[in-house]
Order: structure tokens, then sequence, then C-alpha cells
């Protein structure tokens, strides 16, 4: 190297001192050295690691039997809560039908005056009709009360209730309104029909030939029927006037009976009947006596259309009324016609055989039909079992609260609350 323009020439010796860096180097080896032989003295075994999680799953195993352990004594307590609940329930209705049945029974037997042999019967009765006509006993009870109440005998009472309770069912009717017109369809056409089945038969077979219910003629006859018979009208007529004006007006039963009832009252009286006879209709026999009103409205019906129009509106107010003389015009078609709808009425109502019974079988025999004969069964077994093992301790539960409730009475509280107190 040259300096300061004299060339001369600087030689450097480097020397490196790696002896601390292969001291440390040295360390690192032994102890790697160390780490191996320790390795292979305590080499990794599977088990250390795996034996926890077997522990883990053993507890978890017994978690779920513990789970299930407490599920199913949940299960066990529910079911038997539900047998407690389900046999309290059953007590609660065997005490139920055991009161009810029996205070239904005496009720009618009081109107029966009936021997126990007598009344066991129609007691067995009133279960039979319930089943055949699938109808609450309470049902059958009321009616069956209701017949009593008519001064009828034990025979007779048991057949109108089955009766009843059959028009019932098959006109969809409630069975007090089912009593109330079969008992005025009954008492009000005696000399014509005195059994109860041939009543209902009638009502059923017209009702399934025409549009017309059962319900609807029920309705009918019990408005009208007084009217009807004082107006010679007999019960298959007035079951064929109904059945025609219904399928022409669809008034409803109840209305369509008010009309007639006005109707055969107004016919009957001599104003109107003279004014029919000046138009040409024959409203009195050989002997004088008023014809039955079913003839005479046949004789003004043919006549009707021959009138002038002032005489049709006077004659027809005249027989119905301001308010029905729509229902008068829609029989009367029909009765001037001799192959009409009334003559076809007529002649079902007077061919009947067993067409109610048959419907009935029809209809008690679906599945709704087997649970309510099923229910009736139920209710009986339930009173028998009740009056025999319930009953007698209610008895005495209930005449030991009376005592009770007569000790503590207003008269006798005041000295028994001082006795008491003085206790």
């Amino acid at each position: 190297m040259a300096i300061g323009g004299n060339s001369a020439e600087l030689k450097v010796n480097l020397v490196f001192d790696n002896s601390k860096a292969a001291a440390a180097l040295q360390t690192s080896l032994s102890g790697l050295t160390r780490n191996t032989q320790n390795f292979n003295k305590n080499p990794i075994i599977a088990k250390n690691f795996t034996q926890p999680l077997g522990k883990i799953t053993g507890s978890a195993n017994e978690f779920t039997k513990s789970l299930e352990a407490s599920n199913a004594r949940v299960l066990a307590f529910g079911a038997s809560a539900g047998a407690i609940f389900a046999v309290q329930k059953a007590m609660s209705e065997l005490v139920k039908a055991t009161i009810s049945v029996e205070q239904a029974l005496t009720d009618i037997n009081v109107l029966l005056n009936a021997s126990d042999k007598q009344f066991k019967k129609f007691s067995d009765g009133l279960f039979e009709v319930a089943r055949k006509t699938g109808t609450a006993f309470g049902q059958v009870a009321e009616s069956a009360n209701e017949f009593a109440r008519q001064g009828l005998s034990v025979e007779d009472t048991l057949k109108r209730t089955n009766a009843a309770l059959a028009l019932s069912k098959l006109g969809m009717m409630d069975s007090v309104n089912a009593t109330e017109s079969l008992t005025a369809a009954l008492n009000t056409f005696k000399g014509e029909v005195t059994d109860a089945e041939v009543v209902v038969n009638k009502l059923a077979q017209v009702d399934a030939k025409f549009a017309v219910s059962s319900k609807d003629l029920a309705e009918a006859i019990k408005r009208t029927g007084a009217s009807a018979q004082s107006a010679s009208v007999s019960f298959e007529e007035l079951l064929a006037a109904v059945t025609v004006t219904q399928e022409r007006t669809a008034r409803g039963g109840a209305v369509i009976g008010n009309a007639f009832k006005t109707i055969f009252t107004r016919i009957q009286r001599p104003e109107v009947l003279n004014q029919l006879e000046m138009v040409g209709v024959q409203v009195r026999n050989t002997s004088g006596q008023v014809l039955p009103a079913i003839q005479i409205l046949k004789q003004y019906g043919a006549v009707y259309d021959k009138l002038t129009p002032a005489l049709q509106s006077n004659t027809a107010q005249l027989i119905a009324g301001g308010r029905q003389i729509n229902i008068l015009k829609s029989l009367l078609p029909e009765l001037a016609s001799g192959t009409g709808k009334f003559d076809s009425a007529l002649k079902v109502a007077n061919e009947t055989t067993t067409e109610a019974t048959d419907r009935l079988k029809i209809l008690t025999s679906t599945t709704q039909g087997t649970l309510n004969a099923v229910t009736a069964n139920l209710t009986k077994t339930a009173a028998e079992i009740g009056s025999l093992s319930i009953k007698p301790a209610i008895d005495n539960i209930l005449k030991g609260l009376n005592t009770i409730t007569t000790l503590v009475g207003p008269s006798n509280f005041f000295g028994l609350g001082e006795t008491i107190g003085k206790g």
C-alpha cells in the first residue's frame, strides 16, 4: 500500500479464535445425545395418551346410563300418575252414573208406582232403548218420564219411549220435541192410530219417498193435529198435505202446520161454506153434514182456475186468511189432480210396514252407533255396580254430613262454639 507518496508494504495477519464456538457446538451435540438416550430409555407409550380418553368415554357411558335411568323414573312416574288419574276419573264417573241413574229411575217410578220386579224389567228396557237408538240414557229417561206423566202403563210407557227415541233419531230431533210430536199424534188421532210404532213408520216412509223430513211432518202434526181432526182430516191425509206443501214451498213443518191450522179452522165457518157453495163447490153431503176439509178443498181446487180473479182472491182470503194464501195455493193444484203428489204421498202413508225399524238398524250399525251402544251398556253396568258398592257408602257419608250440618246450624252455633272454646 502506498502512503504519502512513499511506497511501503504493510502485511496484516488475521487469526480467528473458534474455540468458544466449537465448545458451544460440542455442548449442543452433547445435549442432543442425552435427549436421544433419554428417548430411547423412555419411549412414547400410546396407552399413556389413550387411557385418559377411555376414562372420559367410561364417564360418558355412566352419564348416559344415569340419564336413561332418570328418563325411566320420569316415565314410571308419569304412568303411575296417569293410572291414578284414570282410577280417580273412573270412580268419579261411577259415582255420577250411580246418582244420576238412580234419580232418573226414581222420578219415573214415582209416577208408575210399579213393583220392584216390574220396574227392574222397565229399567232394563230403558237401557235397551238407549242401546238400540244410540241415545244417551238421560234423554231416554226424560222421554219415559213424560209418557209416565200421561198415566200410561209400564208396557205402554216403554213402547212409546222406544218409538219417540226412534223418531228423534230418524228426524234428527231432540227427544223432548219427538216425545211431544208423538204424543200429539196419538192423542189427536186416537180412533185412527193407536200404535206409536205405526206413527213413526208412516213418518219414516213418507220421509224416505218425498222431499220432506220426519221432523217437518212431526212439527206440522203437533201444531195442526187438533184442527185437522175437527175438520175430519185423517192422519194420512194430513201427512200427504204437509208433504206436498213442503215440496212446493220449503217453508218448514212449523210454518206449514200453523197455516193448515188456520185453513182447517176457517173452512168450517158457515160464511165460508156458503161462499164456496155459491161458486159451485159442494160442501155438504146428501144428509146436510159438512164434508171433510180435504174433499172440500179438492172440489175448490178443481174450480179455482175457472173463477174470476176477484172470486179467486175473495174465496182464498175467506179460507186461508191474508197470511196463509200462498200455502193454500201451493196445495190446490195437487188436490185437483187425481194423479198428483198428494195421492202418491197418501198411498205411501197407507202402505207402511216396518220402515222406521229397518232404517234405524242401518243408522245404528255405524262406528258411532256402536260407540253409543257401548256407552249405554257401560252406564248400566256402572249404575248397577255403584248401587251395590258405592251407594251405601255415599248414603252413610251424606247422612253423617247432614247430622253435622244440623249440629252447626244457627240455633246451635253459639252454644257449640262456647263448648269448643271451653274445651
